[in-house]
């Protein structure tokens, strides 16, 4: 069921990698349509762990991602966890769907880079060639075109070119390979599918179909991954011997007197053995066609600032107390005296001068309203004295709006008697 996968592209032309964007948006597509992960995912991923524990069984460590629901019947999985006997075949299906679906993903962040590169313009397809893919590209690109160059050459054409061929050939391989193992998952599905009511039964039965489903679908990945491209039957190939990349699972009836607890154990440790080396023949697929990682392609900016720094720890270190110079804590002490005085001439002399004159001012402000009310008081005991003085005098009691000028000629006239 292995989808045909593209011929390699022997040409540098870019319209190859153009043509392979189709499979890429119709992956990318597929993957956006995932269902999330069903509520059992904690209790699968704790069995699969006492699954492993319990047949000794060591894996690294990664981060659990969504997966495909497996066509399992709800209620069957319902009733074998009330039970609280999970089926072994849950737990293996769940990792090989998980380990399916890592490297899909990895593959997929891959082709999403070159695709990106593939659509840039030529002056990003240029720097990419010369500045981002590590030193020694660096060096090779500068002497090939300083060659060319001087043989009166097309330097940035052949650049160009050079880059559409190798994206176009990594975008093919990576293609490839997402086909494969998108059919391998789809294969996996679908014998689940058909043999759902094994997979169900108790735990040696479950194996026994579980080793059937998984021999038929590494067979048919095995045969996908040998016709995957130009030369791939030399990855199979050692001291001039084919050889197979999986190993054949156990296919022996429950009810057979050969069929024992170790051998099922001896199974469910070939199935991760077989995974381990699915991962193995991965990593050295796209060691040479995965994205660059960060160290390579930022290799430029982090060389300038770990030279940067350098020149700079060695100028500060000439200039310190340790060889002897005082440069250092003599330009301590300037900036020091020169904050202090800063601060002092800007900042400190401002604020207390603006905070005397407002309190002069206040004060200044209290004294008035204290002299003002002074005179008030005088003025209101000379009143009071100079009624009581012409009532005396005349002795009658003086009308309320008396004027001061009447009381003035009362006193005048009595003092000139």
């Amino acid at each position: 069921m292995a989808t045909p996968p593209p011929q390699n592209p022997s040409s540098g032309d870019p319209s190859d990698a153009s043509s392979l964007a189709a499979p890429v948006r119709v992956w990318r597509s597929l993957v956006s349509r995932l269902p999330p992960l069903p509520d059992s995912s904690g209790l699968l991923a704790a069995v699969s762990d006492l699954q492993r524990r319990y047949f000794g069984l060591h894996r690294s460590r990664r981060r659990r991602r969504p997966a495909l629901p497996l066509p399992l019947r709800p209620g069957a999985a319902h009733s074998a966890r009330v039970a609280g006997e999970m089926p072994k075949a849950f737990v293996i299906l769940d990792d090989v769907v998980q380990h399916t679906l890592t490297n899909l993903h990895t593959i997929h962040k891959s082709l999403l880079f070159w695709q990106a590169k593939a659509e840039g313009t030529n002056s990003q397809k240029v720097y990419f060639m010369i500045f981002e893919r590590g030193p020694r590209a660096f060096v090779d690109t500068t002497y090939q075109t300083l060659t060319r160059l001087r043989t009166h050459g097309y330097p940035v054409q052949y650049i160009l070119h050079s880059a559409s061929g190798m994206v176009s050939t990594k975008l093919a391989a990576l293609t490839s390979m997402q086909h494969c193992l998108a059919a391998f998952l789809a294969e996996v599905h679908s014998e689940v599918d058909k043999c759902r009511e094994g997979l169900t039964e108790n735990s040696d039965k479950s194996l026994h179909t579980l080793f059937i489903v998984l021999n038929t679908t590494f067979a048919k990945l095995e045969v996908s991954l040998r016709n995957a491209g130009e030369g791939q039957d030399e990855l199979f190939t050692q001291d001039g011997t084919s050889y197979e990349l999986f190993g054949k699972l156990p296919e022996l009836d429950v009810e057979s007197p050969e069929w024992t607890e170790a051998l099922a154990a001896e199974g469910t440790s070939l199935i991760y053995q077989n995974l381990q080396k699915f991962d193995n023949f991965l990593s050295s697929q796209l060691s040479s066609h995965k994205k660059p990682n960060r160290l390579t392609i930022y290799w430029l900016p982090y060389t300038c600032g770990a030279l940067g720094f350098s020149v700079c720890s060695l100028w500060l270190l000439r200039h310190s107390s340790l060889m002897g110079s005082p440069d250092i804590d003599n330009w301590i002490q300037d900036a020091k005296e020169s904050v202090a005085g800063f601060w002092d001439e800007h900042f400190e002399k401002p604020i207390i001068s603006i905070r005397d004159e407002l309190f002069e001012t206040f004060k200044q402000r209290d004294k008035g309203v204290m002299e003002k009310q002074e005179v008030q008081l005088t003025e209101d005991s000379l009143h009071r004295m100079l009624v009581a003085f012409c009532e005396q005098t005349e002795g009658r009691k003086l009308p309320e709006d008396v004027s001061v000028q009447a009381m003035l000629e009362t006193v005048t006239k009595r003092f000139l008697i």
